[in-house]
């Protein structure tokens, strides 16, 4: 039996403006996921919100996460240096 697993990260930005700016970047990477992994985000005040739904092997979905977050860094520190 496969397990479904639910996760929400929610990312707290000091602007809608910030917050658009990450979700841009991430479009990107929000295709070719493996099989049984889905990913889909949206806004809502100055909050970027991500969710991953997962039928997939746990690793998988690890993975994803930290590439994500580990682009979600790079954009914020790149943003820093500009805002």
């Amino acid at each position: 039996m496969k397990q479904k697993i639910e996760i929400k990260i929610i990312l707290e930005c000091k602007s809608r403006t910030i917050a658009s700016i990450i979700e841009q970047a991430l479009k990107p990477d929000n295709v070719n996921f493996p099989d049984g992994l889905h990913m889909k985000q949206k806004i809502i005040n100055n909050n970027l919100e991500i969710y991953f739904i997962s039928t997939a092997m746990l690793d998988s979905l690890l993975n994803t996460i930290d590439e994500i977050l580990a682009m979600v860094n790079m954009t914020y520190k790149t943003l820093k240096d500009v805002i």
